[in-house]
């Protein structure tokens, strides 16, 4: 794979630290007005690393994302 299909998957997919994911999946959020996301973890670690970044999602991502939605909800006119 060449290095700019690469960078254009790490442009579309949350890919980084904690801090990095919830920045990107909360400008798209509040950008499109999107309220859920479909999440897809894979790479060529093994299964234990995989299953660790989830669980880090799940415990620090998806918590931080809920709180901005909820301070920020959706305008009405969207619902």
């Amino acid at each position: 794979m060449d290095q700019s299909s690469v960078d254009r998957l790490l442009s579309l997919n949350p890919v980084g630290t904690v801090n990095e994911c919830i920045d990107k999946l909360g400008a798209l959020a509040e950008s499109t007005g999107v309220e859920h996301f479909l999440c897809g973890f894979e790479g060529p670690a093994d299964e234990g690393r995989v299953v660790e970044a989830m669980w880090r999602f799940a415990e620090e991502v998806a918590p931080a994302l809920s709180t901005a939605a909820e301070h920020n909800p959706v305008p009405a006119s969207r619902t």
